[in-house]
Parts: C-alpha cells; sequence; structure tokens
C-alpha cells in the first residue's frame, strides 16, 4: 500500500503527464464541488493542460455566477467514449 507521500507523487506524475484532463464531481454538485472543479480547471489551464469540466447543468444552481461556468461541459452531452 502507498503512503500519503507516495500517493500525491503519483497524482502529481499523472497530471504533469497527461495532455487531457476531465474534471467532474458527485452526482448532485452542490456549490463547493462545482466551485472546486472550476479551480482546478483553472489551474490546468494556466498549465498549458486540456481540461473539460462535466457537470449536470441543471444542478448547478447559485453557483452559475462562478468564473469558467460558460466552459461546463454538460453530463448528457458529453462523450464518454
Amino acid at each position: 500500500m502507498m503512503n500519503n507521500s507516495d500517493q500525491l507523487r503519483a497524482i502529481t506524475n499523472a497530471i504533469e503527464n497527461a495532455n487531457t484532463i476531465v474534471i467532474t464531481a458527485h452526482q448532485y454538485p452542490d456549490g463547493d464541488a462545482v466551485g472546486s472543479s472550476l479551480a482546478i480547471y483553472h489551474i490546468l489551464k494556466q498549465k498549458n493542460k486540456s481540461v473539460c469540466v462535466v457537470l449536470p447543468k441543471s444542478q448547478i444552481g447559485s453557483a452559475a455566477v462562478l468564473d469558467g461556468i460558460d466552459d461546463i461541459v454538460d453530463i448528457d452531452d458529453f462523450d464518454f467514449n
């Protein structure tokens, strides 16, 4: 079993080596889920990654005011293949 440091290193390496990254959250995302997804999105975009946030847009609610909300792809429109 990997310790926390090894797990963090593995995650960091996976992100650094990825060209395309999809970010998603739980089924009924609250403001925290939407906000943290968009925060990660903006950080990865600054690192020149191709990033896609996939969430059920009908569940976004008051988080619709956040920067990047228009870049979210509705889960029903995302091609998982």
